[in-house]
């Protein structure tokens, strides 16, 4: 009987953790690594020290047209530039950079009203089930910041 338990613990844990994901996300301006986990039922996310694993399979479903990510000519949310697309757990995963003019604070408002705004980007998570938006979850948002590279591993 233990052994049974013991064999029922193992494959509950394998299972909680094959919905694990972990992001790996360089900003090349500064060569900069962040990495996290990520859920990929609920998009909750956690900052770790860095990420190993195997890359998934990338898809290529999903594209960036007019700033809004379209999949089968249908906007699904915006998105200026796809860092990376996968297929798991009957869902899609895009991770997405969306770029605009940010006009908060006394510096910022007032590069806007000079004439030169500054552009934020901002990294999102956007999780996509058949062809219906499902959730999306921001991981990470910096100052003029254009080039980025996403990796989901396993």
């Amino acid at each position: 009987m233990p052994r049974f338990l013991l064999f029922a613990l193992l494959l509950i844990c394998s299972v909680a953790r094959s919905s694990e994901l972990r992001l790996s996300l360089l900003e090349e301006q500064t060569s900069t690594t962040t990495a996290y986990t990520v859920d990929s039922n609920s998009l909750e996310m956690h900052q770790i020290g860095s990420a190993s694993g195997s890359p998934l399979p990338q898809i290529s479903s999903y594209s960036s047209i007019n700033r809004k990510l379209v999949l089968n000519e249908k906007d699904l949310t915006d998105a200026d530039e796809v860092l990376f697309q996968c297929h798991i757990n009957e869902m899609d995963i895009v991770v997405v950079r969306v770029e605009y003019n940010s006009f908060f604070g006394p510096l910022k408002l007032l590069s806007a009203l000079s004439g030169h705004p500054i552009q934020v980007s901002k990294i999102v998570v956007v999780a996509i089930s058949g062809i219906n938006h499902v959730s999306e979850k921001e991981v990470v948002r910096k100052d003029s910041s254009y080039h980025w590279v996403a990796r989901i591993l396993d």
